[in-house]
């Protein structure tokens, strides 16, 4: 079995809420999470199945949006 799966490290101030959405570069969301900022984050996303080659990954908090492209492989 092949698994698509990495880790995302950000940083949401506690109490706030922000929204983690990951899509593929046609702009399809493949997940999507809201978040209760607690400080420090670590995620494990797995996107077995739904995508592999360049997939975005976006927070979008009170402070505005950050955005990271990654390749994930076969």
């Amino acid at each position: 079995m092949l698994f698509r799966s990495f880790e995302t490290h950000f940083y949401v101030e506690k109490g706030k809420k922000a929204s983690l959405i990951i899509s593929d570069i046609q702009g399809r969301t493949l997940h999507r999470q809201t978040i209760t900022g607690q400080g420090f984050h670590k995620e494990r996303i797995n996107l077995a199945g739904k995508a592999s080659g360049m997939i975005i990954i976006q927070l979008h908090s009170d402070k505005g949006v950050q955005s990271k492209k990654i390749n994930v492989a076969r």
